[in-house]
């Protein structure tokens, strides 16, 4: 009886280790390894400008003076004859205005201050003074408004022909003149003097490569061709 309740006890406890070992194989034992994540795409590459040809050989250099052109040029010419027309027109409309002042001055001089119409003398003295005073600011912030664009766009006509001359002629760079002859060097301050010494950019050049007078020929030439005419702006 002893020995079959052993051999059922030795059954049960293989049946048991066999149990356990299958669970045990379940619980620890790995599971298939995951797929490895697909890798990222690489970046395009940046596009690469191609480099810029460089011209080959020596590069030609002029140079020009722009300040000389300016003065040498017909529409320039023109350009200060019509403001100076228009310069004696403010002069003659500035001169009725102190008229009328001088006329009420006088006026008022001769009126005795009892009398009713001195402060209405008073009152047109003031309004006339007063025109003449806003009238005289509001003239020269124009003339000074029409003078920089005059300027500015006689200088952007200047650039563009020593564009064009300098394209016809194959010149790669236009250097500015500005040399200035220094006339009454004894009137001019030391200081003064030193600065413009040292300020000038070029200190020599060869005749054959200022450029101006083509410049001042192809601008008159324009301007001949647009029928000569360069009218400011109109100032009220």
């Amino acid at each position: 009886m002893r020995s079959g309740c052993f051999s059922c006890l030795l059954v049960c406890a293989a049946m048991l280790c066999a149990m356990n070992f299958s669970v045990g194989q379940s619980r620890g034992a790995p599971g298939p390894a995951p797929a490895p994540a697909p890798a990222p795409a690489p970046a395009p590459a940046p596009a690469v400008t191609p480099p810029v040809a460089l011209k080959q050989g020596p590069t030609k250099v002029a140079i020009a003076n722009p300040s000389r052109i300016f003065d040498q040029m017909a529409e320039t010419k023109s350009l200060r004859d019509k403001l100076e027309v228009r310069h004696k027109e403010l002069q003659a409309k500035e001169q009725e205005q102190r008229n009328t002042i001088e006329a009420l001055l006088k006026r008022k001089s001769e009126t005795n201050p009892n009398h009713p119409s001195y402060g209405e003398i008073l009152e047109a003295l003031d309004n006339a003074k007063g025109q003449l005073q806003v009238w005289g600011g509001t003239t020269k912030a124009s003339i000074e408004r029409e003078q920089k664009m005059m300027l500015k766009r006689l200088y952007d006509k200047i650039e563009e022909a020593i564009g064009e001359v300098a394209q016809k002629e194959g010149i790669d760079v236009v250097i500015t003149d500005g040399r200035q002859e220094l006339l009454n060097v004894e009137e001019i301050p030391a200081e003064d003097l030193r600065r413009a010494l040292n300020g000038r950019i070029i200190l020599y050049a060869g005749k054959n490569v200022d450029i101006s007078e083509q410049v001042i020929t192809l601008l008159n030439a324009k301007f001949a061709k647009a029928g000569g005419v360069a009218m400011p702006a109109a100032i009220h």
